[in-house]
């Protein structure tokens, strides 16, 4: 036989969960669902026998006629309703093996999540948003008049602008200069902009 494999298919979080059948609230890699993420155990990996047997399961419970009450059964087994994957009937595919997370949008969400929010505490909401509204927008950078707090869509260029601003509004605190020691060991101390 001749065909071609399927070795790559780089998404985003709700993609890959569509691509691997799963619920939108669990791993499409894993059967840990949300509320265990960030727990120590080691989940079984979310394999291509592992989603047929669920969907196979889903079906023998409910018929795919009644869809509400198939989706309830869906949900219970941390499906997202797909019953016939793209990925099925090739050869060799396992969305465990081909699914690969996007990185840059993973790590402008990991530090918008974690850096930004701990930057955020200890210099206080109002300073930060403060200190955002008086930086001077560069151009090709995104001005924050109003201050970051009140950002409704933050998209990944406005991350990437943040990141880029916070290390000289972390510098321009003198009341917490004895904590940039810690700050240096941020994922976010190499994403500065560089101007010639």
């Amino acid at each position: 036989y001749c065909y071609t494999p399927l070795a790559a298919y780089i998404t985003d979080t709700p993609e890959q969960s569509l691509l691997a059948c799963t619920n939108p609230k669990s791993s499409p890699f894993t059967t840990v669902i949300s509320k265990d993420f960030g727990n120590p155990f080691l989940h079984d990996p979310c394999t291509w026998s592992h989603t047929l047997a669920a969907i196979c399961k889903a079906l023998g419970k409910s018929s795919v006629q009644d869809y509400k009450a198939f989706l309830k059964v869906c949900k219970t087994l941390h499906l997202n309703g797909v019953i016939e994957p793209c990925w099925l009937d090739w050869p060799l595919s396992c969305p465990l093996q081909f699914l690969h997370v996007e990185p840059l949008h993973h790590f402008h969400h990991f530090s918008w999540d974690h850096d930004i929010k701990w930057c955020i505490e200890v210099i206080t909401p109002p300073k930060i948003d403060f200190c955002f509204s008086l930086l001077q927008t560069m151009v090709g950078y995104h001005g924050f008049e109003d201050g970051i707090l009140k950002l409704k869509q933050v998209t990944g260029c406005d991350h990437h602008a943040i990141q880029c601003y916070i290390i000289g509004i972390w510098g321009s605190s003198p009341s917490i200069s004895h904590c940039s020691s810690c700050f240096g060991q941020l994922s976010l101390s190499h994403t500065g902009p560089c101007f010639h």
